[in-house]
């Protein structure tokens, strides 16, 4: 853990990506943010121990699994994965923000019944209008931690109470200030996802992680 003040912030956060991206962020020199309606503009990120502890399966999910939705989120069936270490010490502090995944998924899986109700197949029109009823249906204080998260240094209030947290990086990130740490070939993680006798997403992070001490971690997936 790394120390502000009197508050503890992880030593290192990591952030998933295809092979192709990274390919893009050592060609650009940046792991560069990512903007959209509802999720705001950042460098998104996990810390390793809370995603394999707190991104399960939770009444709030509506029978989700966060762990399997942040695979999803970032793979496709042409590429690999790659997971980046970044030490939060090379990072500024001020614009490092987290977010409760228990609150933003759980106000989210309430109101898609609704926005599904719309006839509108755009993606982008429902983030934009599931953004729009966040602020009708909640107090601007919560609306606020969803679309642009709180202080990094309150993640130990959202760690007392067994949360799933999600960091956010409000500027790019040079690649000297990261490093590559694993990655996992398309074919190899095709077959992971299907087969369905063992935990994908466990035998994922695995061979994700084989050549490092963050392996350890991964024992928490069942």
């Amino acid at each position: 853990m790394n120390t502000i003040g009197k508050h503890k912030v992880p030593r290192y956060i990591y952030h998933i990506t295809t092979q192709k991206n990274y390919r893009s962020i050592l060609n650009d020199g940046l792991l560069k943010t990512t903007e959209d309606p509802f999720c705001g503009k950042g460098v998104f990120a996990i810390e390793l121990i809370n995603f394999f502890k707190r991104w399960k399966e939770h009444k709030d999910w509506k029978n989700s699994i966060l762990q399997s939705d942040l695979i999803e989120q970032v793979r496709n069936f042409t590429d690999g994965l790659v997971i980046l270490r970044i030490p939060t010490r090379n990072l500024e502090m001020d614009k490092l923000r987290i977010r409760s995944q228990n609150k933003l998924f759980s106000w989210k899986y309430e109101q898609e019944n609704n926005i599904d109700k719309i006839n509108d197949s755009s993606r982008g029109n429902k983030l934009i209008q599931l953004y729009n009823l966040l602020y009708n249906t909640t107090t601007e204080r919560i609306a606020n931690h969803i679309t642009q998260g709180s202080p990094a240094k309150q993640s130990s209030l959202f760690t007392r109470r067994k949360e799933a947290i999600e960091y956010i990086y409000q500027d790019d990130i040079p690649v000297n200030k990261l490093e590559k740490i694993g990655e996992i070939a398309k074919d190899k993680l095709r077959y992971y996802l299907w087969l369905k006798t063992q935990n994908p997403i466990k035998n994922i992070f695995l061979e994700l992680l084989k050549h490092n001490n963050e392996i350890n971690g991964a024992e928490l997936l069942k």
